[in-house]
């Protein structure tokens, strides 16, 4: 609707009424709940023309009413995600931004923790892990948003119920797949994605474009799931782009956007007759949707097509903003009949969401414990990682064939005064292979959870500390795959110390230089916004740490204002202590042709440059690396959280002209 809504037009405050489903557990029911907003307004920085501002939204106010879908359509560009993103509170924070206006739940202003808990959100990715099957999906889901009150086999009849709810019984036990391995259907992993939030009970379910990139007969599926829900007494709110005719025939009321604007809020039913009675008729035999979303389009094919469509589009605004005015009160009268005196009369700067107090929709239900959350975080890792047998058995197969090519490039060395200079370079291979690659898979794949991580943080799935540990702990199996397979078989073959302690010692380095780098590619991921960002970071990261290692030029020869950048390099540290390790007690042999003979193991320490250090230096130094790291990372994750748009209140003024055209 355009302007401040009457109590005519939507009626008295709902009453909450608790609904559930035959067959599910009495305690997961949901309250009936009714959506209003009033005024709602948002402007952000225009970056094409400078400091120039720009409306989103205008004065949009509306309703969705329990037991029914409501979809908002328009063209591209209209506001349709930012409209939706408002009512739900996940407008993303900009400074230059501006919201305003009032968003109710029955009759009151919307609490942010108590809307959390009553309303969930679908976003158009399907953000899943790729290797876990459907059923184990949602399970984990009930695991970690089910109080523990509600017993194991509650939560496993709760899972399958929403499971035969949505129609996703026969593919309940198959995995959701990615772009590389098969999977369940687009129309599957969408509905999987409604399951999970649907696990805790929403009253209210917002969807972003549920039917993007699907076919018709499961864009068909998932609308048919949403109306099912809807038929049970939740409030469904979905942008929709160009549906077909029989999706939008599911459709109870209707929002049309245009440019930030209402041009029609209403029963979707009547919407071809009103734009019929204003002079627009539907030709015959049209989808009713493709005939809405032409009429209210910009075009911009030519200058004549596009002035014409804009004036188009201008009157139909003015012809909604006449129709809404006959029909309400005068916008004062309005607020007052839904909004507490006290909020109203606050004046436009004040935030009204957390002025409601928690008693409207009970106590929220506590989820799972930090413990708890730890070990299903870490078994859904761990089960992710495990299944992806393709590249687990590349890891092994590529290190198992580069361990044998280099140990057999360096299996004649001997130890003669040559032996330094080839063990010294066989140890900083080993070095920098544990360090490069591992910090490039990490960038590589760490990142691509980073939506799943902000849907779930959003809905406050678990404490980011439970989900960091967690993931570090549990694929750390997985990433020392490589540098054990490739250490083992270069070590033996390259004639190494061939003592057992020495082996047992080597092995223990090259594992902890692993653990950080694992660290050091969790840290550079947790800055990014992407894998390619974060592999880009890496590069010059990786780069600085293999000059400050010790192997192409001594630690002593550095500048003293460098010396701190070898001290925070992991290389440094782990060739160190791998050369220590090596050296330490060892004699060499010398020849006549040798001019400058280094006859002990301590001798070609101090010459490599790591003269009085010990293995134990280096141990402590990629100790104290990986724990500073590790915070590093994990602060950077709890502090690089979403920031939402503060709602604030709405000003009753109201504008009585049609929208500008250029």
């Amino acid at each position: 609707m355009t302007g401040p809504l009457s109590p005519t037009s939507l009626g008295a405050a709902t009453n909450i009424e608790p609904s559930a489903i035959e067959g599910r557990n009495a305690t997961l029911a949901f309250e009936k709940v009714d959506l209003q907003w009033i005024n709602i307004n948002y402007t952000v920085k225009d970056g094409k023309k400078g400091c120039t501002s720009k409306k989103v939204l205008t004065w949009q106010s509306g309703r969705a009413r329990s037991g029914e879908i409501l979809a908002i359509m328009g063209p591209s560009g209209s506001g349709k995600t930012s409209l939706l993103n408002a009512l739900a509170g996940r407008i993303l924070y900009a400074k230059e931004a501006s919201l305003s206006g009032l968003v109710l739940t029955n009759g009151q202003p919307r609490n942010g923790s108590d809307f959390k808990r009553i309303s969930a959100y679908v976003t158009q990715d399907d953000v899943l892990y790729a290797f876990l099957t459907v059923w184990e999906t949602i399970w984990l889901s009930a695991q970690l948003h089910l109080p523990p009150t509600i017993s194991h086999e509650e939560k496993k009849r709760e899972v399958d119920a929403i499971i035969q709810e949505l129609g996703l019984v026969k593919a309940q036990q198959t995995i959701i797949g990615n772009e590389r391995t098969r999977g369940v259907s687009g129309g599957e992993r969408r509905r999987v994605m409604i399951a999970v939030e649907l696990i805790s009970g929403p009253s209210i379910i917002f969807l972003d474009e549920p039917t993007s990139g699907l076919d018709s007969f499961q864009a068909q599926s998932v609308v048919s799931a949403l109306k099912t829900l809807a038929e049970e007494g939740r409030t469904i709110v979905t942008v929709i782009h160009q549906p077909r005719s029989s999706i939008f025939q599911m459709f109870d009321r209707l929002h049309l956007l245009s440019d930030g604007r209402t041009i029609y809020f209403g029963e979707t039913g009547p919407a071809v007759k009103y734009f019929e009675d204003i002079g627009w008729k539907c030709p015959p035999l049209w989808n009713a949707a493709d005939f809405l979303l032409d009429l209210i389009a910009t075009d911009y094919r030519s200058a004549k097509a596009e002035k014409d469509s804009k004036e188009r589009v201008a009157a139909l605004y003015q012809k909604n903003l006449e129709r809404e005015q006959t029909c309400v009160c005068t916008p004062t009268q309005n607020l007052d009949a839904f909004v507490p005196a006290p909020l109203l009369h606050s004046g436009t700067t004040n935030r009204i969401e957390s002025s409601f107090t928690s008693g409207v929709f009970g106590k929220s239900r506590k989820g799972s414990t930090w413990a708890q959350q730890f070990i299903l975080l870490a078994w859904r890792s761990a089960r992710d990682s495990l299944r992806n047998t393709e590249v687990i058995v590349a890891k092994f197969a590529i290190s198992a064939l580069l361990g044998t090519l280099v140990g057999a490039m360096y299996s004649n060395i001997g130890n003669g005064q040559q032996s330094i200079y080839d063990r010294k370079g066989v140890l900083f291979f080993v070095t920098i292979n544990q360090a490069f690659g591992l910090i490039t898979t990490v960038c590589g794949t760490f990142p691509k959870e980073r939506k799943i991580v902000l849907r779930e943080r959003a809905c406050n799935s678990y404490h980011i500390s439970a989900y960091y540990l967690a993931k570090f702990f549990s694929e750390l199996p997985f990433h020392l795959i490589s540098p054990l397979v490739l250490g083992t078989i270069v070590y033996w073959m390259a004639h190494l110390r061939p003592e057992f302690g020495r082996f047992m010692a080597f092995m223990g380095i090259i594992t902890l230089e692993s653990i950080a780098a694992v660290a050091l590619g969790m840290a550079i991921s947790s800055v990014s916004s992407s894998a390619e960002v974060a592999t880009i970071l890496a590069n010059p990261i990786s780069v600085v740490m293999l000059i400050s290692g010790g192997f192409y030029i001594s630690i002593q020869s550095l500048p003293a204002a460098a010396q701190w950048v070898a001290d925070l390099s992991l290389m440094k540290w782990s060739f160190q202590a791998l050369v220590v390790n090596e050296f330490e007690g060892t004699t060499l042999t010398c020849t006549e042709q040798d001019r400058h003979c280094l006859a002990t193991g301590a001798e070609a320490i101090a010459n490599i440059g790591f003269a009085g250090s010990t293995v134990w230096d280096g141990a402590a130094g990629l100790i104290i690396l990986t724990l500073a790291l590790n915070f590093i990372a994990y602060t950077i994750m709890r502090y690089n959280k979403p920031r939402y748009q503060s709602l604030l209140a709405a000003t009753t003024a109201f504008p009585t002209d049609g929208p500008e055209t250029d």
